[in-house]
């Protein structure tokens, strides 16, 4: 997998990969990250909240809320 959508590419393996978003504004993470053959978590920090929040296309809207 290669990171081409985001504007540059970076080969990523199948294992642990660990990449920062460059861009200046958010981005939309369920369409940009909804591959589940491709991704399996998605973390950010919650500088608000001061705690870790995550996203995975193997769970639903409402799990995710939970």
């Amino acid at each position: 997998m290669s990171a081409s959508s985001f504007g540059v590419t970076i080969d990523v393996v199948k294992v642990w990969n660990l990449l920062g978003n460059s861009e200046t504004s958010a981005i939309d993470v369920v369409t940009r990250l909804n591959d589940t053959s491709k991704v399996v978590t998605v973390w950010k920090w919650n500088k608000a909240s001061s705690k870790w929040a995550f996203y995975t296309p193997n769970m639903t809207a409402p799990e995710l809320a939970t």
